[in-house]
This record gives structure tokens, C-alpha cells and sequence, in this order.
């Protein structure tokens, strides 16, 4: 028996609560970059320190961060290119993510 697509209401929302909830996955070769980026940026303008403090006030609430950038996502679009914007979202998705850019931050 293939693997079926569940029939009723029930059985398909619980296939989706349970992909919601999923780990995210391990941290990609253009976040990596983009974590370079980040930090090459801070150096250059001196804002180690202050991106730190930011970083340890959001690591509790990192996704409820990055569901609050995709709500303002249409209007974020206005100020920020689109595609950037939507690469911070999925970044900050990745605790993983704020975990390394922490620690290349540490003096």
C-alpha cells in the first residue's frame, strides 16, 4: 500500500500540525553566507557589541520574530527588496542560525 493522502478533515489537519511543527532543517550553504555577510558588516561598522545584545534579547522569541516579519511582509516590501527581506524571514526560522552567527559575533 503507497503511501495515501489522508481522507478526512481530521487525518489531513493532523498531517499538517505535525509538518508545522517539524524541526527546522540544518543551517545552508547560502546562510552561511548570509551569516558572513552579517558579520563582515558589524566589523565594519563596529556594532558587535550591540548586534550581540540584540541577538540574546530575540533568541527566545525568534519565531514569533520571523512570523511577525512574514505578517509584514506587504508592507516590508515598500522600504526593503523583497528578496532580502524574505531571507531574513527564513533565516531567523533556524535557531541554529542565531546560535552561529552568536558565536562569530564573540570577540
Amino acid at each position: 500500500m503507497k503511501n495515501q493522502e489522508p481522507r478526512s478533515f481530521w487525518e489531513r489537519t493532523k498531517r499538517e500540525i505535525q509538518n508545522g511543527f517539524s524541526l527546522p532543517e540544518k543551517t545552508k550553504p547560502e546562510e552561511e553566507k548570509f551569516i558572513s555577510e552579517i558579520v563582515s558588516r558589524a566589523e565594519k561598522y563596529g556594532l558587535n557589541v550591540p548586534l550581540m545584545i540584540f541577538l540574546e534579547g530575540l533568541t527566545p522569541l525568534y519565531r514569533v520574530t520571523a512570523s511577525l516579519l512574514k505578517g509584514l511582509e506587504p508592507f516590508a516590501d515598500f522600504f526593503f527588496p523583497l528578496e532580502s527581506y524574505q531571507k531574513l524571514i527564513n533565516f531567523l526560522e533556524n535557531r541554529e542560525n542565531l546560535e552561529k552567527l552568536k558565536n562569530k559575533l564573540d570577540p
